[in-house]
């Protein structure tokens, strides 16, 4: 089966070492709720992927913000912002499906894979030089 999101280091390798490891993490977990959705996984198992994505995304967001506030990055409320509202988006996700109000789908595969597209090529790419400028590798 071909991969929802194929890391690619020209897309997505932003030079700094820890933050591209979490965002191939990131890729690999989505991939994985793919497979899962795909083999038709019991719903214990998707909702494990979902957790899993929830909790790593906000440890990922922790260390991008750590950084930010670390090197005084001045956009750092609304790149926070927008991490916090891709939790809410989440958890709502993830509660739905277990409460069995809604099914895991192609929409929401699509939703995952935009987002992280998004972060990682439009969003953490713009403070990446801030970051590079400082030393961060």
């Amino acid at each position: 089966m071909m991969e929802l999101i194929r890391w690619s280091e020209e897309h997505y390798v932003l030079g700094i070492r820890e933050v591209d490891f979490q965002h191939k993490r990131l890729v690999d977990i989505v991939n994985g709720l793919q497979t899962a959705l795909s083999e038709g996984q019991p719903k214990e198992i998707v909702c494990n992927f979902l957790a899993v994505m929830e909790e790593y995304s906000r440890n990922h967001f922790s260390y991008e913000e750590d950084l930010m506030l670390n090197w005084g990055y001045p956009g750092y409320n609304d790149k926070k912002r927008k991490h916090e509202s891709f939790i809410k988006q989440l958890r709502v996700l993830s509660k739905e499906y277990m409460l069995g109000n809604m099914s895991v789908s192609t929409n929401t595969l699509n939703f995952l894979r935009d987002w992280l597209n998004h972060h990682i090529i439009d969003e953490d790419r713009d403070y990446s030089p801030y970051q590079h400028n400082r030393g961060v590798a």
